[in-house]
Formats: C-alpha cells, sequence, structure tokens
C-alpha cells in the first residue's frame, strides 16, 4: 500500500543525486540529515521548490532536508525509497527522546499537514550582510543565552520591521527594539555592541512602544558613520527570545541580503 509520503520521498531520493549518493541518512526534530557521496550531484533548487520541504541547508558535513513535524514519516519513506536497510547510522536514545519529547508519533502525526510546519518566516530589517550567530561581538548574544537568532551587519542606517505585529518595547537610547509579531514570535533587534553608552545619541526612533507596524515600516534611523567614527561596532543581532516555543529555527540565508528578504524560518 502506498505511503502518504511516497511520492515526495522518490522526489527527495533522486534530487538527493539517487540512492548511489548516499553513504548514510538520519534525523533530528525537523531535519532529514544526509551524508552524501558528492553533494554537487544534489539539485538543491527543486528540493527547496518541492512542497512539503521547507528548505535545504549544507552544514556540518550534512546535506539537511527541512521537513518539520512529520519528518519521522517522511524519513520513513525516504529510506524505502532509497532501500538504505544497511546503510543507516543508529539514532542514539538521546536523539529517541528529543524526538518523542518533540512530537506526537501517532495518529496525531498523520493530522499535521505538511504546509503547517511553518509557523512564521521573518525577513530581513536592513539591507545587509548575514551571519551566524556565535559571531556577534557581545558573549550575551553569542552564546544563546536570549535565544536563537543572526547576526546582520546593515549597509546603511535603517531598521524595518521584519513582520507585523506590536511594538513591545523601543529602549529610550533608540538601540534595542522588541517586537511581538502577529505570529507568536518575540524578537529583539540589537543595533551594535555596547551601544546603550552613547544614550540616544545618533539614533531617531521613527515609532514608539506599542505602536502596531506592519513587515517592512521604518522602525529607526541611525549614523552608522558616527557610531563606526567613536568605535562602535555596527553588528546588530536579531534574536528569536522565545526559542523554546519552537522545533527549529533556521537561518534561509547568509551573505549579503536585501530588505524585506526572507532570513529566519520558525517551525
Amino acid at each position: 500500500m502506498a505511503g502518504k509520503y511516497d511520492d515526495l520521498a522518490e522526489i527527495i531520493v533522486r534530487n538527493v543525486g539517487g540512492r548511489d549518493n548516499i553513504i548514510s541518512i538520519t534525523h533530528c526534530i525537523t531535519r532529514l540529515r544526509f551524508e552524501l557521496k558528492d553533494e554537487s550531484k544534489a539539485d538543491t533548487d527543486v528540493l527547496k521548490s518541492t512542497y512539503g520541504i521547507v528548505t535545504v541547508i549544507k552544514s556540518c558535513g550534512q546535506y539537511q532536508i527541512v521537513i518539520g513535524k512529520d519528518v519521522l514519516l517522511v524519513y520513513d519513506s525516504v529510506c524505502e525509497a532509497a532501500d538504505m536497510k544497511d546503510k543507516l547510522k543508529n539514532i542514539t536514545e538521546a536523539n529517541i527522546a528529543e524526538v518523542k519529547g518533540s512530537i506526537d508519533v501517532t495518529e496525531k502525526l498523520y493530522s499535521n499537514s505538511l504546509e503547517k510546519a511553518v509557523i512564521e518566516r521573518l525577513v530581513a530589517p536592513c539591507n545587509g550582510e548575514v551571519k551566524d550567530l556565535t559571531e556577534a561581538e557581545d558573549e550575551v548574544f553569542s552564546s544563546g543565552i536570549l535565544g536563537t537568532g543572526l547576526v546582520i551587519i546593515p549597509y546603511e542606517g535603517r531598521i524595518y520591521a521584519p513582520c507585523d505585529g506590536i511594538i513591545t518595547s523601543f529602549f529610550p537610547t533608540g538601540h534595542a527594539i522588541g517586537l511581538h509579531s502577529t505570529n507568536g514570535s518575540e524578537i529583539l533587534i540589537h543595533i551594535g555592541a555596547d551601544t546603550v553608552k552613547l544614550d540616544g545619541k545618533g539614533f531617531t526612533k521613527k515609532k514608539s512602544q506599542g505602536d502596531k507596524v506592519s513587515k517592512g515600516e521604518l522602525l529607526l534611523e541611525f549614523d552608522i558613520e558616527m557610531l563606526e567614527n567613536e568605535g562602535y561596532s555596527i553588528s546588530t543581532p536579531m534574536i528569536i527570545t522565545n526559542s523554546d516555543e519552537y522545533a527549529d529555527i533556521i537561518i534561509d540565508k547568509f551573505g549579503k541580503v536585501k530588505k524585506g528578504e526572507e532570513i529566519l524560518i520558525l517551525i
């Protein structure tokens, strides 16, 4: 009997370069994790555009296909399609506990359609360069204590709303903004490192705490040249402070981005 995810599994196997290109496959809470013989044989563009796949990430020597909550069922179908019985890596007890603690592996799982995997997509709050959060200059951010996110290096002194929502906090100094999105994410955007010491110098607020904002609305202007001339970093962390409410948070693009371009996926 054909399974619910057999067609998707066939697409995945074909576009990772075929079963002979797969060394091993494992999974975590939201992702299929492949070890491939030759990543150049994988058609990432096709996979990213396939219904049921959130995105594709290449990280830590793995080719990761993000599925969402139905990853266990898709994993089983992919293993069958790829005839992986003799190539599977053992899932550790920690992995199993993690999965069982995060999703219900019963009939309830079957009712969770793939399109519901993505809870929210956040866009770049400015033109700039996206980097990993570990590159934040402030250890409070780089350590992940405040939540998962990224760092963006602004190319210009304007910050725009990354989503529709409400400004829950806007520091009087203008250097940090907290937002609550209409979909429930809590976002902190912190311009620069130690910029609170400027006491508002160089920052011009365009909105106020409590304001409702739409994605792309201008929130703040700041003087990049002045900040840099006075020795301040403009490295700007964008953090999801309620990260523990999500199964996964994915940086969708590194490097140069334009304002309004999708950069974070919340699952």
